[in-house]
């Protein structure tokens, strides 16, 4: 590992443009650095208002020292839709805006934004400084993707050497991969055969630079024990790995997997509980870490130690403020990290697990626990494919449940953690769209009332499911919740004590305190607490459309409308995330709202749970 190329936090260095100026309304491109003074500052975060559609924002970027002699690329990304300019001529298509940059120089930087039906701004503006020569590849790559556009293994090929690079820019390797492409780098000579010989030009160059390749996805933890834990990371090719693992008393362990694969998983037993420990990982000739994670302890929670979980769902289609809310959450030191699901737009595009999910965790995912419980999106089209009968292969290599039994959904599981019993099922098993996978009598429902009789004397209860059972916000039609949820598993709910359920799928904020006692034959009231929080990223919701006596936030009421595009100002639209305290008699949840960039605005809400004390009329005491 001493001579190994280590893969750094992020492969090529990176500043973020945040200086930005807005101005609102339409206007010429012409006018917008013409000294006007009705521009104002911090246009990165403004939240624009509901009736507005158009806003310019504009910036001067100056290129830094380190930077002098290297491939400049501009990322921008912005909400709904938008145009960009450097110095007055639009951006070129690749984003390079130098080939040999020089330090000092300055560039003047204009965005158009247009936010369509709900609101939009800024989401990513960023410089990365590639090597000279890098500029290449970017070029060639739009080129061939072009010629190629109706071969789909061959454009397959080419974004995964797109990925190659992106992590290792070197001139060596743009140089072959370049060399391998040349039957089709010639658009007289562009056929099968000349894409059918680039093929076989690549695939021997997987050969010689397998063990170059650098993790798509850096470690990310699963199933804390108080005596183990499962540690993940992948591959962009096949290949044999090693994790190097040393206790803080400097005794170390190096376990091996000697089966070539992209997925590597290690399942460690036999750890001390309540223990830190210190790991890498190694996989051909690159290396990742040291890392750090701690084991679970082997007591409870207690009214003198608390576990903190990290929460969010409907990250999917934003993994920038994805990555920006994390770097909140990380500040929080989060025992565990488990989300409402959604984290991806579609589980069957593979490399949306790496873009939407894994990059944007890989700050906290190599020493944090993270869980979630599958969304529909997350499930993706695989769910309308009958040769996979409801199961996602993506999902399937990353998926690691434990306690599940023959007959029950592959993505139901649980696990306890501190004295928390936490549980995750997947209602859309075994179904193309409603959520009847958990209905009375389906094997994942009988699974799901035996885990928990098993665990009926678990200090503390969670049930995360991605669709909610009651929702009161949607966009566009009409949503309140999965009946069949109502039907069947809230009298379970109730049942077992069950204290407080996370959902996503709507993209807003919405929760309810206990309204007991619960009537299991016309289903009002509830001794359960309710949680929506899913505005970790996505679009958000725009409209409430439905009153529940079982959900308290939002508490604006219904505004009825013909016009599905009409937002209803409903102050809990909000991008947000959730930090749970858990201690022996009060579990506290505090949903905090931020921008786009991750700053916190305010606290969105809070509501705490109580055990071990008086019922009083104040709805926050629940027994």
């Amino acid at each position: 590992m001493a001579n190994a190329w280590h893969q750094p936090f992020d492969p090529v260095p990176i500043t973020k443009i945040t200086n930005w100026e807005y101005a609102l309304g339409d206007r010429g491109l012409s006018s917008v650095f013409d000294g006007s003074n009705d521009w104002k500052p911090d246009g990165r975060t403004l939240l624009w208002d509901d009736d507005l559609y158009i806003v310019w924002f504009r910036t001067v970027w100056t290129v830094p020292t380190e930077y002098a002699g290297k491939t400049l690329v501009l990322s921008i990304e912005a909400r709904a839709t938008r145009e960009v300019w450097v110095d007055g001529e639009p951006l070129d298509p690749t984003g390079v805006i130098a080939t040999d940059a020089v330090a000092g120089r300055e560039y003047r930087i204009v965005i158009r934004g247009d936010r369509g039906r709900r609101p939009g701004t800024i989401l990513r503006s960023e410089v990365r400084s590639f090597p000279r020569g890098y500029e290449r590849w970017l070029s060639t790559r739009r080129t061939v993707l072009a010629l190629a556009a109706s071969h789909k293994e061959f454009a397959a090929e080419v974004a995964l050497w797109n990925r190659f690079l992106a992590a290792r820019p070197d001139a060596r390797y743009v140089d072959a991969v370049l060399s391998a492409l040349a039957p089709v780098l010639s658009a007289s000579s562009f056929s099968d055969d000349a894409i059918e010989a680039a093929l076989r030009n690549l695939s021997t160059l997987r050969g010689t630079l397998t063990d170059d390749a650098p993790f798509v996805a850096t470690p990310y933890l699963q199933f804390p024990k108080p005596d183990g834990i499962t540690i993940r990371f992948e591959s962009l090719f096949d290949r044999t790995s090693e994790l190097h693992l040393t206790h803080l008393d400097g005794a170390e362990h190096v376990f091996r997997n000697e089966s070539p694969t992209r997925f590597h998983r290690f399942v460690l037993d036999g750890l001390a509980a309540d223990t830190e420990y210190e790991y890498s990982v190694a996989a051909g000739n690159v290396t990742a870490g040291p890392f750090r994670f701690r084991t679970a302890p082997t007591d409870s929670v207690s009214d003198g130690r608390e576990i903190t979980i990290a929460m969010w769902g409907d990250s999917h289609y934003g993994p920038t403020i994805l990555e920006a809310m994390l770097e909140r959450i990380s500040e929080a030191k989060p025992d565990l990290i488990v989300t409402a699901g959604d984290m991806i737009g579609d589980g069957i595009n593979e490399y949306e697990w790496v873009d939407h999910y894994f990059t944007p965790l890989r700050g906290v995912s190599p020493h944090v626990p993270t869980h979630f419980p599958v969304g529909n999106h997350d499930q993706g089209s695989w769910m309308k494919d009958p040769e996979y009968r409801g199961r996602n292969p993506y999902l399937d290599a990353r998926f690691d449940p434990v306690g599940t039994e023959p007959g029950s959904s592959p993505y139901a599981y649980s696990f306890m953690f501190a004295g928390v019993y936490i549980v995750c099922v997947d209602p859309l098993h075994g179904d193309q769209g409603a959520a009847s996978g958990l209905s009375k009598g389906t094997p994942q429902y009988e699974w799901l009332r035996r885990d928990l009789e098993k665990h009926a004397d678990a200090r503390w209860k969670l049930l995360f499911v991605h669709e909610p059972p009651y929702c009161e916000t949607w966009e566009g039609n009409y949503y309140d919740g999965e009946e069949p949820l109502r039907q069947d598993i809230v009298p379970m709910l109730e049942e077992f004590g069950v204290d407080l359920v996370v959902s996503g799928h709507a993209h807003t904020y919405e929760r309810g305190l206990p309204h007991p006692p619960y009537d299991p034959e016309t289903g009002e009231g509830n001794t359960v607490a309710y949680l929506i929080t899913g505005g970790g990223g996505a679009l958000l919701d725009n409209r409430k459309n439905r009153e529940w006596p079982q959900i308290d936030i939002p508490p604006h009421r219904v505004q009825p409308t013909d016009d599905i595009k009409r937002n209803d100002h409903g102050e809990y639209y909000r991008y947000h995330y959730c930090i749970a305290k858990i201690s022996a008699t009060k579990l506290e949840t505090t949903a905090y709202w931020v921008r786009t960039d991750g700053t916190i605005i305010d606290v969105l809400d809070t509501f705490t749970l109580r055990k071990g004390v008086p019922r009083r009329a104040n709805p926050e005491h629940a027994e």
